[in-house]
């Protein structure tokens, strides 16, 4: 318990020296960087409502900071988390108009699944194929790079199943030599019809993963 005070009078005295920086020399150099910290704390001693307000103070006193993107990123996280994909859309919307920052793919990644609980099915299929598309080029952090692209390959096989686009996905994973995303493609949307009661298009959808293998 006393390394968990420590910690917090740390942090609470960290806090207020971003504060009075911020409030005494608003003009400094890196002061953007002061905001954009100063958020990171806050969120992290589960003060999310003061960081989320702080990151916002970056994208406004700073439109030009290198940390925009970042701040973009963070905002999104906190109304993804909080369920509410409209809000978490629109940052992470924001966040992909720059390609050249770190987090690039991952708000691409995160926009596709926004796209897809607003109910957005096309949006969040052509975005999750971009996701893939970006992660091919990268020749930095390769391993992080085909992580995503694996993640995004599995989540394009929900999407397209539950978008009941079944041409499209044939053609997609066909041409990317994945053909085991395909077979996983049609039970997940034989699953589907059968807890919906359509029992026909169940039946056809077995019939067809038979005749692929």
């Amino acid at each position: 318990r006393g390394h968990l005070d420590k910690q917090t009078e740390y942090q609470e005295k960290t806090v207020d020296t971003y504060r009075s920086v911020i409030k005494e020399f608003p003009n400094a150099p890196k002061i953007d960087e002061i905001r954009y910290y100063l958020g990171y704390h806050l969120y992290s001693m589960q003060r999310a409502d003061e960081g989320v307000e702080a990151y916002r103070q970056v994208i406004l006193q700073h439109p030009n900071s290198t940390l925009v993107p970042d701040a973009l990123v963070n905002i999104g996280e906190y109304y993804f988390e909080e369920n509410n994909a409209y809000k978490a859309l629109l940052a992470y919307k924001k966040a992909t108009v720059n390609r050249e920052h770190s987090k690039y793919s991952f708000a691409l990644y995160k926009l596709a699944w926004c796209y897809y609980n607003v109910g957005e099915y096309g949006k969040a299929i052509n975005t999750m194929k971009s996701v893939v598309a970006y992660t091919q080029t990268q020749s930095d952090n390769k391993a992080k790079a085909l992580e995503l692209q694996d993640e995004a390959l599995k989540d394009l096989v929900r999407f397209f199943a539950d978008a009941g686009e079944m041409s499209e996905a044939y053609e997609y994973f066909n041409k990317l030599g994945k053909k085991e995303l395909i077979r996983d493609m049609l039970k997940r949307l034989a699953n589907m019809y059968l807890e919906q009661g359509k029992n026909e298009q169940a039946i056809q959808t077995y019939r067809r993963l038979i005749n692929e293998n």
